[in-house]
């Protein structure tokens, strides 16, 4: 009977640390929760079945002296491409960085190319930045009337951002002279650092323009917090 005794309190006991445990690991990030990305993947495909009903497939102008260069052997050190390509959606631009910055230009000194960094080949850096201060942003890409849409996916990671930092993507549809916000992540609500997001998605309207350009910024002022940008795709419906 005492051996009885013994043993259930030694297992109330290790039930207690193992609860506490999980109390703790449970606030260890309030304010971050997982995102359903499946989901929002899930929303994206019905989009695209009831815009396959609405939309024509006119041909698109390409970008003049650029060729897509995305190659998933032999950018992927352990990692697969995760792109979409809906049946009404024409890709326009597919940059991996294998080559360097591509399609797109440094909008200040706080992008940075790598060969090679966490894992990938091919990476873009952002960091600092204030306001609306572009850091990394495309060249001009031309547009067909037709287009209605532009869908934007893309790879990302943070490193050392702060919970009241965050990243935001931008666009122009009149060469540059005015630019749009069309969404902002936060470190808090909306990723966690030391993870590849993949197949990040943003959709705009883009009628009535003949030209588009893309722009990543960073709205957080330490050196050491940074951003990694990868595989970015430019889609037109």
């Amino acid at each position: 009977m005492k051996k009885q005794m013994l043993l259930k309190v030694v297992i109330a006991a290790q039930l207690s640390e193992v609860t506490a445990s999980c109390n703790s690991i449970r606030g260890a990030r309030p304010c971050r929760p997982r995102r359903n990305r499946m989901t929002q993947l899930q929303q994206f495909k019905l989009d695209d079945r009831i815009n396959a009903a609405k939309s024509h497939t006119a041909p698109l102008r390409e970008v003049t002296g650029y060729t897509s260069n995305i190659n998933d052997e032999e950018n992927s050190i352990g990692e697969t491409s995760n792109i979409i390509r809906p049946a009404n959606w024409r890709t326009l631009v597919s940059e991996d960085f294998n080559r360097g910055l591509g399609v797109f230009q440094r909008g200040s000194v706080d992008a940075n190319h790598y060969k090679q960094t966490e894992d990938r080949k091919g990476v873009v850096r952002i960091q600092r930045g204030e306001g609306m201060s572009p850091i990394l942003k495309s060249n001009t890409i031309g547009l067909d009337q037709s287009v209605s849409m532009i869908r934007v996916i893309f790879s990302f990671k943070g490193l050392g951002i702060e919970d009241a930092d965050r990243f935001c993507l931008d666009h122009s549809l009149d060469d540059g002279v005015s630019w749009s916000e069309e969404k902002c992540w936060s470190s808090c609500e909306d990723f966690r650092n030391n993870i590849w997001y993949d197949a990040e998605i943003v959709e705009f309207t883009a009628r009535d323009s003949d030209k588009l350009q893309i722009r990543f910024r960073c709205n957080e002022g330490a050196t050491t917090d940074d951003i990694l940008i990868d595989n970015v795709e430019i889609q037109a419906s």
